[in-house]
């Protein structure tokens, strides 16, 4: 027996298209608010991140819920906080995406639109995201490691240049 597979919006189309206008113009004007603004950008990226949680979770829970695929997306922006975020707020997030998916799952269940059975993917999906936010650590602290001895490379070169400068110049007056 093969099914449909189920649309954007399917369960409740209304609840999907708010959704995804309040989503889109929240990212519009946090990405406006980035471009002027470059000294808050932590509390940037939580805001970003607390609104995308918010409408992936609506917007799967307006397409069906956990079957629908649709949160495997915070899954990406799980892990793209933690390249911006500490370790600890990382884990944070992935916290909070995790209760996220399991409230959207329980009112899913209370509502008869899906079974207990899919509880099991809900809370693979939460443990994944914890898994990555956790392995993605060493990663962001080799990057910023590497970042670092490149600036420190960049202001080595600076004072060489400087110092070949300072030897020329003198070079010069030494055979004049």
């Amino acid at each position: 027996l093969q099914t449909d597979p189920a649309f954007l919006g399917a369960r409740n189309p209304l609840l999907f298209l708010a959704t995804a206008c309040i989503y889109c113009l929240s990212s519009v004007t946090i990405a406006l608010i980035l471009r002027g603004e470059r000294s808050h950008t932590r509390t940037i990226a939580w805001l970003q991140l607390i609104v995308d949680i918010a409408c992936i979770t609506l917007i799967v829970h307006a397409s069906g819920g956990i079957g629908s695929g649709l949160e495997g997306l915070l899954v990406v922006f799980v892990v793209a906080s933690a390249m911006t975020l500490s370790a600890r707020s990382s884990y944070f997030a992935a916290a909070i995406a995790t209760l996220a998916i399991l409230l959207e799952q329980s009112l899913s269940f209370l509502q008869g639109a899906t079974t207990a059975a899919q509880f099991v993917p809900a809370g693979l999906t939460g443990a994944i995201m914890l898994v990555m936010a956790l392995a993605i650590q060493p990663i962001v602290r080799r990057a910023g490691e590497t970042a670092e001895l490149a600036r420190q490379r960049g202001i080595d070169l600076e004072n060489l240049a400087q110092l070949n400068d300072y030897i020329i110049q003198n070079l010069r007056e030494a055979i004049i």
